[in-house]
């Protein structure tokens, strides 16, 4: 699996309205990746395909759109606003299921690669949350797929001024940032039954993710 790279995470600059979000997959981020597209670079044409403004800002933590959490010695960024985007950690598996794997997911929707080579793609629930497990028995988060690894091991709370609520996203950009996104980051919701047995694993998984819930800095609208 070594030819699988995994997104590191890490803080996605917006220069020009001063703000940073940490980049955490199935929590808004393409969305806002799109949104700092269209601030930073305005007279260029808008990227609606995922895999495209993917690859525009890259994977890696080049020290110009992308930098690392440890930004201490980075006094220039110390004005910008930073802030993570949280996500009921059962909903965002969910996501991850319902997106990438199920057997109803949307046609054409492009085959995400290690999922497929792992032998999970138009699996039942079941299976995927068994492949999920071992997935995180790994010991390092970055070997872990993103779409899957803890909100938890991307950032500390004290990283960021603000954890946000992937339901509040909108006003609080409004809010903290005067920017107007049209109500379009406001999904959640997933209609997938899970059991009772299936929850208390995913509970279990993610345990951590719900301690974020308790941060000081977890924003209220």
């Amino acid at each position: 699996m070594d030819k699988f790279k995994f997104d590191p995470g890490g803080f996605m600059i917006c220069k020009s309205r001063r703000f940073m979000f940490v980049v955490i997959a199935k929590n808004a981020s393409t969305s806002l990746k799109r949104l700092v597209h269209s601030l930073d670079y305005p007279g260029q044409e808008p990227l609606f395909d995922t895999e495209a403004i993917h690859e525009f800002f890259g994977y890696s933590l080049d020290g110009k759109t992308r930098i690392p959490l440890i930004i201490n010695e980075r006094p220039a960024t110390h004005e910008y606003t930073r802030f993570a985007v949280y996500r009921d950690p059962v909903e965002r598996f969910l996501s991850v299921y319902n997106d990438k794997v199920s057997p109803a997911r949307s046609a054409g929707k492009a085959v995400r690669k290690y999922f497929a080579s792992c032998g999970v793609i138009d699996s039942d629930i079941d299976t995927f949350l068994c492949f999920t497990e071992n997935e995180l028995q790994k010991s390092d988060p970055l070997l872990q797929d993103e779409h899957l690894r803890p909100q938890s091991s991307f950032y500390e709370p004290e990283n960021v001024d603000w954890v946000v609520p992937i339901e509040s996203l909108d006003s609080f950009l409004m809010k903290h940032l005067d920017i107007d996104t049209g109500s379009r980051y406001n999904k959640s919701g997933q209609t997938t039954h899970l059991t009772e047995a299936q929850l208390n694993i995913l509970n279990t998984l993610y345990k951590d993710d719900y301690d974020i819930l308790k941060a000081e800095n977890f924003y209220k609208p």
